[in-house]
């Protein structure tokens, strides 16, 4: 059997973003810029290969401190005592707002099966500072496409973020992709208003990291995943812990162009964090797939169809059989 191997990408923000960075939001900055590297029919091979066995998979952002890694916080029971004062009710508000992101070494004693609902989480969080994220709102002005002014008076809000650093893994099950994955991080911004300066990072390093590997290759039948995720008939969810997310992306106009829509269809989503358990005979290599949401004809040439995809396969972390 194939040993799957667990690669990290890390990266210095160099600006805001307009959202926060999901697996989705990835895998879609991956493929403008294989685009525009290796063109459009290695795209195209690569996405055939997608649609039926896909050769790696992405996960969501994760957070640093320091060298610590933070991960979103399982979908566990939430399971707390009742404060008995006021003192105990401010401390467990106080564990509560940490457990957005639990660091790395919560987060394996988490798969090794050894924490299991949100307080056993919080008991062990307490020494750590946590993890917050930068948000904002930054005023826009309205641009004429055509004419590159500005509108006048016409202005709009945008939610933003800021990551100084932040990383995210990639599981290949195709190695002899890595060098290709590499290259095209080195010069790719992630999500939207590009054309206003949002989005853009430094690649500063890539790492193996063997120590999270074998949660990759247990494949038991309850695993957490790190990857916004599409529904998938093998999971029981009777068993399952999960937060539910309804999305609707923009087609991307800032490399080219290539249909008039602008939005795509909806889709649903299980978070990342997501704790989804697998029936019984229905364990297979990956989970999720990989969704058409938009089919129209190009604008460049209206005999040639584009169709837009969505990403949401699932990364799994699996957890050790002791966990439940």
């Amino acid at each position: 059997m194939l040993k799957l191997k667990l690669y990290e990408f890390t990266f210095k923000g160099l600006s805001y973003f307009t959202s926060e960075i999901k697996s989705y939001t990835i895998f879609g900055a991956l493929c403008w810029g294989y685009r525009n590297l290796f063109g459009e029919k290695n795209l195209l091979d690569l996405l055939e290969r997608f649609n039926s066995d896909p050769p790696f998979l992405i996960s969501s952002c994760i957070f640093k401190k320091g060298d610590i890694r933070y991960f979103p916080c399982p979908q566990v029971e939430e399971v707390f005592p009742e404060p008995k004062g006021i003192e105990e009710y401010k401390k467990l508000k106080e564990i509560k707002k940490k457990l957005n992101y639990i660091p790395e070494e919560i987060f394996i004693e988490f798969l090794e099966g050894k924490l299991m609902t949100k307080w056993e989480l919080g008991q062990k969080i307490e020494k750590y500072d946590g993890i917050k994220i930068h948000r904002t709102i930054k005023v826009h002005n309205s641009i004429n496409r055509l004419t590159w002014t500005t509108v006048g008076a016409q202005l709009y809000n945008v939610p933003s973020y800021f990551y100084p650093e932040f990383s995210f893994f990639v599981c290949l099950f195709d190695e002899n992709l890595l060098d290709e994955i590499e290259a095209v991080f080195k010069y790719i911004s992630f999500g939207g208003n590009k054309s206003t300066g949002y989005g853009r990072v430094k690649l500063i390093k890539v790492d193996r990291v063997e120590k999270l590997e074998k949660y990759l290759n247990m494949a038991t039948k309850k695993f957490y995943t790190l990857s916004s995720t599409f529904p998938d008939s093998s999971f029981d969810y009777d068993n399952s812990y999960y937060q539910i997310e309804i999305f609707c992306g923009k087609v991307e106009n800032f490399y080219d162009k290539l249909v008039t829509p602008i939005l795509k269809r909806k889709v649903l989503y299980f978070q990342p964090g997501s704790i989804l358990t697998i029936k019984d005979g229905s364990q297979k290599k990956f989970y999720g797939n990989l969704i058409n949401v938009l089919s129209s004809k190009s604008l460049i040439d209206p005999s040639r169809k584009v169709t837009i995809y969505q990403y949401g396969y699932a990364f799994p972390f699996y957890i050790k059989n002791n966990g439940g």
